[in-house]
């Protein structure tokens, strides 16, 4: 193959990721352009509002199946809780959108997330208190 169809290819394969995402960016009114390919690496992962990280494939995915911003969203917060609380279970978007089983129900997931909270402020407490001095 010569230099100058492979570089036909290259710049080919980028204007299709880049379309993908002006689709995504309309589709799901989010901004999200050409400079958000993390690392420049179009066609990888896309950040999405300095918040969310998005590989191609869900984008393409999302989009050939109409998966809702909000459905989207849960997904992306039950991976980000699960992580959170050291929790092993995080399907991908494609299960998520299938109905794969979930190891934490919501209401599970929500005391989870309230115990480690619970927990975090008393631990910061317990190290903001002065320490006693040792009189021995």
């Amino acid at each position: 193959m010569n230099k100058a169809h492979l570089d036909l290819l290259k710049k080919n394969y980028k204007d299709a990721c880049n379309a993908f995402l002006k689709s995504f960016s309309d589709t799901y009114d989010v901004y999200v352009n050409e400079q958000d390919w993390v690392a420049g690496d179009v066609g990888t992962i896309v950040c999405i509002n300095d918040e969310f990280y998005v590989n191609l494939d869900d984008i393409i995915y999302m989009l050939d199946n109409n998966v809702s911003w909000n459905e989207f969203l849960q997904w992306w917060d039950y991976g980000m809780d699960a992580a959170l609380l050291g929790i092993n279970d995080s399907p991908n978007l494609k299960s998520w959108h299938k109905g794969c089983p979930r190891k934490i129900d919501k209401e599970t997931m929500k005391r989870l997330l309230k115990m480690k909270r619970d927990l975090d402020e008393e631990v910061k407490r317990i190290n903001s208190q002065e320490t006693d001095t040792n009189p021995f």
